[in-house]
């Protein structure tokens, strides 16, 4: 490998049918054990088989019933890579795994899983604690419900996701443990981080196959995986804004040294080319009834300014600008690259306190609505001719105050 990791964490799918062959336990462990990596592993449903269901899904060509995870699977699976859960402590991050798709199956390990997860909150507290789940614990939404996989249109999101009861219960004993990242596999598709309920959800790539890449549209079916820095630094907004469609960051370069990002007036690079052409006042409008405070970033062109343009500050019956000009008439310059940047900019807090919970709430509204352009286009009046202000001006009475 030409990163050498100090650790490395496997979120299951070891194998393509381990759940038959122990043959492929056998190859993989000694493959992973020949990288000279200290590693920890979960089971997936290649290895061990899939959430439990007593019905039948709408794909003919899929056994259902019969894939259910079993303790023996489990059981052989632990043989070669160790038993889960499993969690510990590397460099003051807790690290912690398991297989939650024995939710529901009451099999002996989920009776041991539960009992894993109410006590995991009682073990000594790290900077941050890092979860590794196989199935994603939502699909789109935390709070989604638990989908039909009897019904062709939300079979696979069904298939991919865990059911909304366990969900909410797993849910509750993170928060509890303080778990703050958490990685997950199974879709074989990466994503934008996703943040819900302060706590922030990355769906992984695959380094096999790609699938499911055509179900969002930021959705990465790129193979590979995640390589992780732990640093003493604390969560930074642009950072987990990464990968928002329709904004980006301004501010210096990373590793440039430079710190210097405009603290006085924090702004967002809007990319309206990215949304369909959306106007920034609709992007602005939908994320301030998602409850964020966010405003248009910078005031105005200073040219198209009444002090520059019509004001008679001292009362001499004509504009100031040309008080003093005979035979000079008035005219509005045009700066058409000038007059645009007011709806390329996107004001921000300055986060100038360490508050993750409130800087995940902006970060999570940003996501939203640029993922639902779409449906902001369809009543999207543009730009008013008017829109921004000056600080100092009335723009509808044009007198100064």
């Amino acid at each position: 490998m030409r990163r050498r990791p100090e650790l490395m964490l496997v979120g299951g799918d070891v194998t393509r049918d381990g759940h038959y062959h122990d043959f492929e336990f056998e190859e993989m462990r000694q493959s992973l054990d020949t990288m000279n990596i200290p590693y920890r592993a979960i089971p997936g449903i290649m290895d061990t088989g899939n959430k439990p269901t007593d019905k039948q899904g709408a794909r003919t060509d899929r056994d259902d019933i019969g894939l259910n995870v079993t303790s023996e699977q489990l059981q052989r699976f632990g043989r070669y890579f160790g038993e889960s859960p499993w969690s510990f402590i590397y460099k003051n991050v807790r690290f912690s795994g398991f297989y939650e798709a024995v939710a529901g199956s009451e099999l002996p390990e989920e009776k041991r899983m539960w009992q894993w997860l109410s006590d995991l909150e009682k073990l000594p507290s790290a900077q941050h604690h890092v979860m590794i789940n196989h199935y994603p614990l939502f699909i789109d939404y935390i709070d989604e419900p638990t989908f039909d996989i009897a019904d062709p249109k939300t079979y696979s999101v069904g298939y991919f996701g865990i059911d909304s009861p366990h969900r909410k219960r797993i849910l509750e004993a993170f928060k509890a443990a303080k778990v703050n990242i958490i990685f997950s596999g199974h879709i074989h598709c990466r994503r934008p981080v996703q943040i819900a309920d302060g706590i922030r959800f990355y769906k992984s790539p695959a380094t096999s196959f790609s699938q499911w890449d055509d179900h969002w549209e930021d959705g990465d079916p790129t193979l590979g995986f995640y390589h992780c820095h732990v640093t003493n630094e604390t969560i930074n907004f642009w950072d987990l804004m990464e990968g928002v469609p329709g904004i980006r960051p301004h501010r210096p370069p990373k590793g440039s040294g430079n710190t210097m990002g405009g603290w006085y007036n924090s702004v967002g690079l809007y990319k309206p080319e990215e949304l369909g052409g959306l106007s920034v006042t609709s992007y602005i409008q939908a994320l301030q009834k998602e409850g964020v405070d966010i405003r248009h970033g910078i005031n105005r062109p200073l040219h198209l300014h009444p002090l520059l343009q019509t004001c008679d500050v001292y009362g001499l019956g004509k504009p100031t600008v040309v008080a003093h000009k005979e035979g000079k008439e008035m005219a509005v310059p045009s700066l058409p690259i000038s007059e645009s940047i007011r709806g390329r900019c996107i004001g921000v807090p300055n986060f100038k306190k360490f508050y993750p919970p409130v800087i995940e709430q902006y970060v999570t509204a940003f996501r939203k609505v640029s993922n639902n352009y779409r449906a902001l286009l369809q009543t999207d009046p543009g730009n008013p001719a008017d829109y921004n202000g000056w600080s100092f001006a009335d723009s509808h009475n044009e007198r100064l105050i």
